[in-house]
């Protein structure tokens, strides 16, 4: 009997994918991967996630997308590969205010911004005058098959503005 189509989930959990200053289109072999971001941005990047539709197996994939570095000038973007596939969930993240917008005090606030369930983009805004990426932001997802949940975050940055990830 062959082995069933299915996402690995355990045992690449020790797989990882170093990416530079590019972009990545990740594959349904790779799951179960940390992808470790090692340099700051030049221009947006992209990561796009694996296509669901029609792929045997796709339950249960799974990525970790975690900043190895600072990134301050342009917007890191997680998205679907196709607009049917959506990111659902909720990105918490810490933002840090800058003694003139708290009246002198250095502030830290936890703030969530929540996915309405149709959206197939996240945006960790930190390029026109968002939020800097600090190192250890994390955001990590799997998928029933169908679309893309959030399983869990550690967003990190500083922010003069009310700016920080966004879905669309």
């Amino acid at each position: 009997m062959a082995r069933p189509i299915k996402a690995n989930t355990q045992s690449s959990r020790l797989k990882i994918i170093t990416l530079g200053d590019t972009s990545k289109q990740l594959t349904l072999a790779e799951s179960g991967a940390t992808v470790i971001i090692t340099a700051a941005a030049t221009a947006a990047r992209t990561i796009t996630l694996p296509q669901l539709a029609g792929v045997q197996g796709a339950s249960g994939a799974y990525y970790r997308i975690l900043f190895g570095v600072a990134s301050d000038n342009f917007d890191h973007i997680i998205k679907t590969a196709q607009t049917t596939e959506y990111i659902r969930g909720t990105a918490i993240f810490y933002r840090t205010h800058a003694s003139s917008d708290t009246g002198g005090l250095n502030a830290l606030e936890m703030v969530a911004e929540f996915s309405n369930g149709t959206e197939d983009t996240l945006t960790l805004n930190s390029g026109s005058g968002g939020m800097t990426i600090d190192p250890s932001t994390m955001v990590e997802v799997t998928t029933d098959g169908s679309h893309w949940y959030i399983s869990d975050v550690n967003i990190i940055g500083e922010s003069s503005t009310l700016t920080g990830p966004a879905f669309s």
